[in-house]
């Protein structure tokens, strides 16, 4: 019991530590399904996939992207990327949230064959897609 309590307590930390960040992560297994997300991650794209009672591949959120950002090969080289299993290294892209926003977006190969994901929103993000729209 004490081991249960211990585990989810440095579960809740991990989820606490990846919310307090500034970047949107998204991390996949090495199936290629979603395994985690942070709170700028949900902010960023406007989904939250533990919502979601069947598992979010790796396919599902690069739709999702596509859907939300300018189009660019990026989302189909991440799902290649994900899919492979060996001699994988690290790699960057840049994208534009329909928002207008620039993403910096970063590709990590995990030791455990899962790939994670950083977007890093560059530049001021202060106004939203509809103040960018009334300003025009």
């Amino acid at each position: 019991m004490a081991l249960t309590r211990r585990f989810r307590a440095e579960l809740e930390t991990s989820q606490a530590v990846l919310d307090n960040l500034e970047d949107a992560v998204a991390v996949f297994s090495s199936a290629g399904a979603l395994t985690l997300t942070n709170r700028a991650y949900r902010a960023l794209w406007g989904s939250d996939p533990e919502t979601r009672l069947m598992t979010t591949t790796v396919k599902d959120v690069t739709r999702l992207w596509h859907a939300q950002a300018a189009p660019t090969p990026t989302w189909g080289d991440l799902r290649e990327f994900v899919e492979e299993t060996s001699d994988r290294v690290e790699w960057n892209a840049p994208a534009r949230h329909i928002d207008g926003r620039s993403l910096h977006c970063r590709f990590i190969p995990l030791s455990d064959g899962g790939t994670q994901v950083v977007f890093s929103v560059m530049g001021d993000t202060s106004q939203t897609a509809g103040e960018m729209r009334a300003a025009a």
